[in-house]
């Protein structure tokens, strides 16, 4: 039961310094390649969605160094916004499943048996989202189905709302609690946000 998978790369990295997080070196490879990689046991196809030509450019020549064995794309962002929902809206309107999962470029140890289990519970639904006990909410780390969502995430960006949950707001998206969806989940929804992440991501790399 593989599936499309939206790996979202387009942000700035500004608190990183304006470093591009996704070629941000983890476990001897760029972050993005380990998260390809791992998400390969899912993955039908990768889309693989940036804000702009240079994005573009530094990830498809990382990806000529370090070949996955999934098959992929690199596509810019088809509407002008930098936001997370603008990655969302053209994965959704390239995908070729029912079902789209998404991670972000910056989470290199997610699993693609996350998403797949996400798949299996979003069956009946508009989605599967993990939602963590205090009720924080992990939109882009999910699966959603394609129709329906684009439809949504097109009405919220054309009326300037640029966040991924006004989007799924009249949705019929199930939550799952967040040890239903990972074995590990501190590691699993781990991202690279700061320079002091670098560190935490070697530690990370030596507990497999």
């Amino acid at each position: 039961m593989k599936l499309d998978i939206a790996i979202l790369a387009g942000g700035s990295g500004k608190r990183l310094g304006g470093v591009y997080k996704p070629v941000v070196e983890v476990c001897g490879k760029p972050a993005v390649v380990l998260l390809a990689e791992n998400l390969g046991e899912a993955a039908s196809s990768l889309i693989l969605v940036v804000h702009d030509s240079v994005q573009k450019r530094v990830l498809e020549d990382v990806l000529a160094r370090y070949p996955v064995a999934t098959r992929y794309r690199v596509l810019l962002d088809e509407v002008p916004v930098r936001a997370p929902l603008a990655g969302l809206y053209t994965a959704l309107r390239n995908s070729r499943s029912e079902f789209l999962g998404v991670a972000p470029a910056d989470t290199p140890f997610l699993r693609g048996s996350s998403l797949l289990k996400l798949r299996s519970l979003a069956e009946g639904y508009d989605g599967a989202v993990p939602v963590w006990p205090n009720g924080y909410v992990e939109p882009l780390i999910a699966v959603y189905r394609v129709p329906r969502v684009l439809t949504a995430v097109a009405s919220a960006l054309s009326s300037g709302r640029l966040r991924v949950m006004d989007a799924l707001g009249k949705l019929n998206v199930r939550l799952i609690p967040i040890g239903e969806v990972f074995a590990d989940p501190e590691r699993e929804t781990f991202n690279l946000n700061r320079p002091e992440d670098y560190e935490k991501a070697r530690k990370l790399c030596g507990s497999v």
